[in-house]
């Protein structure tokens, strides 16, 4: 199949096959494929609320916790995996799937251009199945043509006759001698679907600019490295609705059982999506795994796989060095998502560092300008409306902790909980306390410049 076509028509899709570009995968779905779709942003990019990018600046962190030149240097030994990385956050796009060897990730077999809603007029469930059956149709074919392939080295018959793509391939699978090369490869969830990520990084560009200036100053106030802050982007690029299949949230994606011990979790909120608090919780998470590894590259796989998990597989090979660990570890524990977590991140950090150079025109948003207010007494999701111009996606970018069962109406916010309002919208809400009594005849004076201001008893919002 490859050696006869290098690019085509194939169920309707454009198919280019690609050797030699060297690309890794987003993380979501581990070892098995990357889902057809990407999660939606909570809202669209407001072209009123830009700023210019600039790159991020990392110098004068020496005292920072385990810092030297270089913690964050692209090593040789994961080049080729940083790079893969690369070209999924700044070459394709998530119209385009890209499947490829999930051992050597320089292996690309092909990238298929999928179907969108917008293309075909028809709705996000239909597409998302003729998407899949794009990409089954592909893996068969690619599956076919090794077996091909495997017949050919079993009968022995010279490697020279065939197509200079398939020789590149049988280069690549082959080079230990093994005569089961071939078959190997077609094997378990070796050839796996990644989604391209560069409109969703771009956006995550934009929606960086949220809160990239707080998260900064809550990671320089836990004396951690700057660059870990990027680390979003790999989990979520940074979008605030992101939920993983496997139940990880918000943009840090913690899962339930790992953030209870720092987040609170319930039938009102949660705040793994509250990226503020989330981004303390990760910070002391951070300082534990540093504590206990005390070696960057493994403390960020560990943030991944497990902090034990890590630091066992370092002691039982008696190596800090990420890419033996690779090489070496059980692939079915030690699996593709934590194998491939650090070197993703190392491609953020270049992608975004160079983001004019991957992107034509990359902006940030400005900070979201939310500020807290704490509430004594139960207050309903359409309340906090009204001070949102009733646009519901706007409320929710800034209250993403609030829970499904609190924005339809099921629930109500109870006393003692946070909302955050636009820092231009806190005055009408003091100007609305302040026409309201409070039941001893007196009237709020608490104004609306306060940076926090909690409703007294007997009054409301609306």
């Amino acid at each position: 199949w490859f050696g006869v076509v290098a690019g085509g028509w194939r169920s309707g899709w454009y198919v280019s096959i690609v050797f030699g570009a060297a690309l890794v995968s987003t993380l979501a779905g581990g070892a098995n494929s990357t889902p057809v779709l990407l999660e939606a942003f909570a809202v669209e990019r407001d072209k009123n609320l830009i700023r210019p990018w600039t790159p991020p600046d990392y110098s004068g962190q020496e005292k920072k916790i385990g810092y030297k030149p270089g913690s964050f240097t692209v090593p040789d030994s994961l080049k080729e995996r940083v790079q893969f990385w690369i070209d999924v956050y700044a070459k394709y796009d998530s119209n385009q799937g890209i499947l490829h060897d999930t051992e050597d990730l320089a292996i690309i077999y092909g990238v298929v251009s999928l179907p969108t809603v917008e293309a075909t007029g028809l709705t996000l469930r239909e597409v998302e199945k003729l998407r899949s059956r794009a990409v089954d149709n592909e893996r068969k074919k690619i599956k076919s043509h090794l077996m091909f392939l495997q017949s050919w080295l079993d009968e022995k018959r010279p490697v020279a006759e065939l197509a200079p793509v398939d020789q590149e391939l049988w280069k690549k699978l082959c080079t230990t001698g093994n005569s089961h090369c071939f078959r190997n490869a077609v094997s378990g969830d070796r050839i796996r679907l990644q989604l391209g990520q560069k409109d969703h990084f771009e956006k995550g560009l934009y929606y960086s600019g949220w809160y990239i200036d707080e998260i900064e100053d809550i990671f320089d106030e836990y004396q951690l490295p700057l660059e870990l802050t990027r680390l979003p982007f790999v989990e979520s690029s940074f979008n605030v609705m992101a939920q993983s299949k496997v139940g990880a949230s918000g943009i840090w994606q913690f899962m339930r059982y790992t953030a209870r011990p720092y987040l609170r979790i319930d039938k009102y909120k949660d705040e793994r999506n509250d990226p503020l608090k989330a981004t303390r919780a990760a910070a002391k998470m951070f300082r534990f795994i540093y504590s206990q590894i005390e070696h960057w590259p493994l403390a960020v796989t560990g943030y991944n796989y497990g902090p034990a998990g890590i630091k066992r597989l370092s002691q039982k090979y008696k190596t800090t060095d990420l890419a033996e660990l690779i090489k070496n570890a059980n692939h079915s524990r030690f699996g593709f998502a934590s194998q491939n977590f650090y070197a993703s991140f190392l491609a953020a950090l270049e992608v975004e560092k160079n983001a004019d150079k991957y992107y034509k025109q990359p902006v940030r948003s400005l900070a979201l300008s939310g500020r807290p207010v704490l509430l004594p007494k139960a207050v309903a999701w359409k309340e906090i409306l009204t001070y949102f111009a009733n646009d519901s996606a706007l409320a929710y970018s800034y209250n993403p902790y609030l829970t499904a069962r609190v924005r339809r109406g099921t629930l109500s916010i109870p006393a003692g909980y946070e909302i955050y309002l636009p820092k231009d919208k806190v005055a009408m809400f003091g100007k609305d306390l302040k026409e309201r009594e409070s039941p001893n005849g007196q009237v709020s004076r608490q104004i609306a410049s306060s940076s926090h201001y909690t409703v007294r008893k007997g009054e409301t919002l609306g």
